[in-house]
């Protein structure tokens, strides 16, 4: 009489459903401890070749002004502080309401004799536009593409970014909504704010001063801008690893253990 070596059943079954759930479970553990590993997060800086930089860290948005109406237009400006071709422009923009349309920035020359009277003048290269829907919810900053915009800058030179409502712009809740710009950083090349009721009348670009002093956030670089990749700590990452590593092997064991225990059929 021979015996055949099989499991019952229902008891593989329990005991794969058994796994299947210590598994998951300690997937969810070792990304909670991965995740507390991290010694930065990606939200908290831009990683690109800044050549102007009056971006607003912070994490609770200081509203500037907002853009709530067809036309209107504001413009931040500054010294540049070296030669360069732009390739991407990046902004603090918080959405208000459920406005759609698109926004388009463009670059000024900034003519003038002195810091009070500073006008926007001719524009340097093409507008960029870009969706409402392309400012990120639960970010900051907002990176738009000036590949082949011919954004120059030439050192010493005063220039202003402005930003407008474009096609297909609405928003429901008129003066209450739009889209918000954030309060800049005050960096030492920033210059003053610009405001236009409506760019497309043509209204007259207002010099709004130093008022607030910090300007509006806005960065311009001559790379792609992108968010600083987190790093984990060797020491921390190494703990979290062997943690899992470690209940993964006390699992395998116990499989085994049940397994040669396993009732024989004949």
């Amino acid at each position: 009489m021979s015996r055949s070596f099989s499991f019952r059943s229902s008891g593989c079954c329990q005991r794969s459903i058994t796994a299947r759930v210590a598994v998951q479970a300690i997937a969810g553990v070792a990304l909670v401890v991965l995740q507390t590993a991290f010694t930065g997060e990606a939200s908290a800086g831009l990683a690109g070749n800044f050549v102007y930089n009056n971006l607003s860290e912070s994490n609770a948005p200081v509203i500037g002004d907002r853009i709530n109406s067809g036309g209107r237009g504001m413009a931040d400006s500054f010294t540049a502080g070296a030669n360069a071709n732009l390739k991407t422009a990046v902004f603090g923009l918080v959405p208000q309401n459920n406005t759609t349309g698109n926004l388009a920035s463009a670059l000024f020359n900034v003519t003038g004799s002195s810091d009070a009277n500073y006008a926007l003048g001719s524009q340097v290269g093409t507008s960029a536009t870009f969706h409402v829907s392309d400012i990120p919810n639960l970010g900051i900053y907002t990176s738009v593409d000036l590949t082949d915009l011919n954004w120059s800058l030439v050192s010493g030179q005063k220039y202003a970014v402005g930003l407008y409502t474009s096609t297909g712009w609405n928003n429901p809740d008129g003066s209450g909504g739009g889209i918000a710009w954030m309060v800049g950083a005050g960096v030492g090349a920033n210059l003053v704010r610009f405001n236009n009721w409506d760019v497309y009348y043509p209204a007259a670009w207002e010099n709004w001063g130093q008022d607030p002093q910090n300007g509006f956030s806005v960065g311009l670089a001559t790379s792609t801008v992108s968010a600083n990749v987190p790093e984990i700590d060797p020491a921390t990452g190494s703990s979290a690893l062997s943690l899992v590593a470690g209940v993964l092997a006390m699992i395998e064991q116990r499989r085994r253990r049940r397994g040669a225990t396993a009732p024989l059929s004949a």
